[in-house]
């Protein structure tokens, strides 16, 4: 990496580029693979955080509505929380995904989320606290 950041003039990003990748990498559970942390779950329920890297504040975020696949979720939404008062920071879902019947269920989403240096928030356009960015009927979809 540190070689291509080199050539594209993109160096002083390696560290961040490099946390990034990390955050990002999958987790296994008995019952889950996500590539962000849960936040909470309860039952078919799943709040999961994908949290802006030390330094950075959540800025906005987008979708392709090509890309939210599901096998039988029932619903998932996507909103951009950062609020210096109660430390949020970071691009929070919320999936349904029925369990303990017969066939296989799951949601995928990919987005793309804007990071910006903290206190610059002002200078890109950033969302407001709460905004939503994706909200989807996985039922009403298929």
């Amino acid at each position: 990496m540190t070689a291509v950041c080199t050539y594209f003039e993109c160096t002083p990003l390696v560290p961040l580029i490099s946390a990034a990748i990390h955050a990002g990498q999958l987790t296994v559970g008995k019952n889950y693979a996500i590539s962000g942390v849960i936040h909470k779950h309860v039952g078919e329920e799943w709040w999961i955080a994908f949290p802006a890297p030390a330094g950075y504040v959540t800025c906005s975020a987008k979708y392709d509505a090509q890309h939210i696949n599901a096998n039988k979720g029932d619903s998932t939404s996507g909103t951009v929380f950062r609020n210096p008062a109660t430390g949020e920071n970071w691009v929070g879902t919320y999936s349904e995904v029925p369990k303990n019947r017969p066939e296989g269920h799951w949601v995928d989403v990919d987005f793309v989320v804007k990071y910006v240096k903290a206190g610059t928030e002002g200078s890109h356009q950033c969302v407001a606290n709460g905004t939503p960015v994706w909200a989807v009927n996985l039922a009403e979809k298929k």
